[in-house]
């Protein structure tokens, strides 16, 4: 398996993080808000926020009501 920035060398117009998640049809309304709100198309740092937030919800004693399935 080849990275992402070796596909995005090889071919942009398929493998750049904007045509990934404008292929990404069954994101659910939450996921895209997210990107809407981070004001990216980087799928790892939508994931990483997930994962922050996973944390403080831990920290805090938080019930962890949200799973990462895009």
């Amino acid at each position: 398996l080849s990275g992402n920035g070796f596909s995005v060398s090889w071919n942009p117009t398929i493998f750049s993080y904007k045509s990934l998640k404008e292929s990404a049809s069954s994101l659910k309304e939450s996921t895209k808000e997210l990107f809407l709100k981070l004001n990216t198309v980087d799928f790892e740092e939508v994931i990483k926020a997930y994962e922050h937030a996973a944390d403080v919800c831990e920290v805090y004693k938080m019930e962890n009501t949200f799973k990462v399935t895009a």
